[in-house]
């Protein structure tokens, strides 16, 4: 049987597919107990991988999936940025840091 932990490794991992009944991943994202909460976007990033995390609560279950994603990917320095849920959508389209940096730049 296939744990919440099993999951968030394999995302930190670059998977790009895995679940269990609450979590999964799709392509670079991964999501808690549906399409609704996006956790993570996973992006390329020379030889690593950076993430933009969902800066909302929504459950005690989710926050557990949270804080086990930032320990899974090395803690806070890995995070680029921390948006909330109405915005995640925004980055799902990018697949690289520089992406993210390009757009950011474009908008000032």
């Amino acid at each position: 049987m296939v744990k919440n932990e099993d999951v968030i490794e394999a995302f930190a991992q670059g998977k790009r597919e895995g679940k269990t009944k609450h979590l999964f991943i799709e392509g670079n994202v991964l999501y808690s107990y549906g399409y609704h909460f996006p956790i993570a976007i996973r992006l390329w990033e020379v030889d690593t991988y950076k993430y933009i995390i969902n800066s909302d609560r929504y459950s005690m279950t989710t926050s557990r999936h949270q804080n086990a994603l930032i320990r899974a990917i090395g803690g806070k320095k890995n995070i680029i940025k921390e948006v909330p849920t109405d915005r995640m959508e925004n980055y799902k389209k990018f697949t690289e840091v520089k992406e993210v940096m390009v757009e950011a730049l474009d908008n000032n």
